[in-house]
């Protein structure tokens, strides 16, 4: 099994702050969701995980924190999503999750997000991210570029 992404294409304004149209690019293999929907008895490995829904909605949270320099801002944080399911997953595809920063908040960061196996779009919606330190959401002005 292949463990991350293949590839990760980043399009940042400033090296180490986050700017509203800063992007990117996450493809990523299936062989996780492969693994999850293997059989042990009846019941796929990864039922109760929704592994059609998991797998691209993992995707496109670790392409908006791509899109924000989480290495170098520390803004990783998953603090709200919402999601349309638009197709379900094919099993030998790559997986595309393309994130655009769309708003910068005090304290948050709106990214828009999709997936997509070649042209067809199988999940769009937005992810709201944050730094935390110390268990609370910190301001984001020294980050913001």
């Amino acid at each position: 099994m292949r463990k991350g992404a293949l590839k990760i294409e980043r399009s940042i304004k400033n090296n180490g702050k986050v700017n509203v149209g800063d992007k990117a690019v996450v493809y990523m293999a299936t062989d996780v969701f492969k693994h999850l929907m293997e059989s042990e008895g009846d019941l796929p490995l990864g039922k109760d995980l929704h592994p059609m829904t998991i797998v691209p909605c993992g995707i496109a949270i670790d392409a908006a924190t791509e899109a924000c320099s989480f290495e170098k801002t520390g803004i990783d944080t998953l603090r709200a999503m919402s999601f349309e399911l638009e197709s379900p997953i094919n099993p030998d595809v790559t997986l595309t999750a393309l994130a655009e920063i769309m708003l910068i908040g005090r304290r948050h960061v709106e990214v828009d997000v999709e997936v997509k196996q070649n042209e067809r779009l199988i999940l769009k919606g937005r992810v709201v991210l944050v730094r935390v330190r110390e268990k609370k959401a910190q301001e984001l002005k020294a980050f913001e570029g």
